[in-house]
Formats: C-alpha cells, sequence, structure tokens
C-alpha cells in the first residue's frame, strides 16, 4: 500500500513551509516515527514524521517552498 506524507500546518495563518533538509534518501527502509525531514516556517521549525514503516520516495526538493497539505514523500508499506 501506498501511505502519502502531507506537509503538516506549523500554525493556523501559515501556508507554506520551507522542506529544510531530507533525514533519509529516496530508496531509504523508514519506520513508523521515524523524522523523515525538517519544515521550517516564519515562526517554527517541525519534524516531517513517518506515519508508517516502508520504503520511501521523496517528491519535493530540500530547500523548496511547499503549500502546507501537499504531499512531500510517499511510502510504500
Amino acid at each position: 500500500m501506498i501511505i502519502e506524507v502531507k506537509i503538516p500546518s506549523p500554525g493556523e495563518s501559515i501556508n507554506e513551509v520551507e522542506l529544510a533538509t531530507w533525514t533519509v534518501k529516496t530508496g531509504d527502509l523508514v519506520h513508523r516515527d521515524q523524522e523523515l525531514a525538517l519544515i521550517e516556517s516564519d515562526k517554527a521549525t517541525l519534524p516531517l514524521m513517518a506515519p508508517e514503516a516502508g520504503k520511501i520516495e521523496i517528491l519535493v526538493p530540500e530547500g523548496e517552498m511547499v503549500k502546507v497539505d501537499a504531499v512531500a514523500c510517499k511510502i510504500d508499506t
């Protein structure tokens, strides 16, 4: 099954964040609740966590601005 990992909202009025760094690479096997990346906004830096274990496919490059709720990566469980 393919799980889409979406960008969480760091606050009510924030519509876009920067995907600062990935801590994994495409093809890596990740564990449930593992930190995948860091996202930054004007107000906070938050981790992007894996909702399930599986093989990751990164869709958004580091340093790119991305809208809240956009799909950042996919995990093939």
